[in-house]
């Protein structure tokens, strides 16, 4: 048993970057495997152009996502997200929650993950929002507002370029997670966890004290963020 991580990115920078985002995590969680032990696995990755590496000591084993003909073309698992899923759902035994850490839940299935959390009883981690889904034993589906919340954060970052760049902006602070490119909004860094915190806020899970409190905003912002529901592509 061991911990599972996926790691994407089209180019070796990108991959630093996702590597970067999930070590980040480890340093702050002692009780996870360290961020020298990734480091690496991610060296042996790109070294041996493979798609899969794992410490023999910890049990840890990290799966790259490339782009489609790149995978092809390396050794190991040819779709390593799915392997990754796989690997976490059969880690499961008693007294034991297998985790699976993703660099972001950005562009990832989220019926996969929904199955892996309430089937299977696996905690996924978000290492860039810092972010732990994970259901209590027992229940007999996923939570519904859950599920909202993950296609929220799932889906942001590929449709946010799409989304906001039909939107003009004459000039003055953009609105809440976004910034100006060319006259038009474009996605900030912070959108889609801004879109995730609007999404609570509308189903009920979090105050709008709480959430102004977590984007580093005053309530009001909170209140025009939310007459703004497809801006922010709240359900």
């Amino acid at each position: 048993m061991g911990t599972t991580i996926l790691a994407r990115g089209t180019t070796p920078t990108d991959r630093d970057r996702s590597i970067d985002t999930i070590c980040t995590l480890l340093d702050n969680n002692p009780a996870g495997p360290d961020a020298d032990t990734l480091r690496t696995l991610h060296e042996f990755t790109e070294e041996r152009a493979s798609t899969v590496a794992e410490d023999a000591d910890t049990g840890t084993r990290l799966y790259v996502r490339t782009s489609d003909a790149t995978t092809r073309d390396r050794q190991g698992p040819n779709d390593p997200a799915r392997a990754a899923m796989r690997r976490a759902a059969d880690d499961t035994v008693d007294g034991h929650v297998p985790a699976l850490i993703i660099d972001s839940l950005a562009r990832i299935d989220t019926d996969a993950i929904a199955s892996l959390v309430a089937d299977h009883d696996v905690a996924v981690i978000d290492a860039h929002h810092r972010l732990t889904i994970h259901v209590k034993p027992g229940r007999e589906s996923f939570p519904p507002a859950l599920k909202r919340a993950l296609d929220v954060m799932t889906g942001t970052a590929e449709h946010a370029d799409a989304l906001l760049a039909g939107i003009e902006w004459g000039g003055g602070r953009p609105p809440l997670g976004c910034t100006s490119n060319g006259g038009r909004l474009a996605p900030d860094d912070d959108y889609d966890a801004v879109c995730w915190t609007l999404q609570q806020v509308a189903d009920d899970r979090m105050s709008k004290t709480d959430a102004a409190e977590d984007l580093d905003c005053t309530r009001k912002t909170i209140d025009n963020a939310l007459e703004r529901r497809e801006l922010y592509r709240i359900e």
